[in-house]
């Protein structure tokens, strides 16, 4: 939603994060956006893994909002 008020495309697919070995637990609703987010950066995986059902900590969260901030304000 962000990216498309800052004026920006939001596309992604799971061709971006194919490469990772969990890429298929990400659900189909989903993929678009994670793909949005990794081929950008926003996000880059966790121990290898995107790790779909796992729970972000603050630190991880804060990186993701500083990176999306940033890409928008480039």
């Amino acid at each position: 939603y962000y990216v498309k008020v800052a004026g920006r495309t939001a596309a992604g697919s799971a061709a971006d994060f194919a490469s990772m070995p969990d890429a298929s637990k990400v659900s189909i609703w989903a993929r678009s956006g994670v793909g949005f987010c990794f081929r950008n950066r926003i996000i880059s995986g966790k121990d290898g893994l995107i790790a779909p059902k796992a729970t972000a900590t603050r630190a991880e969260t804060a990186k993701m909002v500083v990176f999306l901030y940033d890409m928008l304000n480039a």
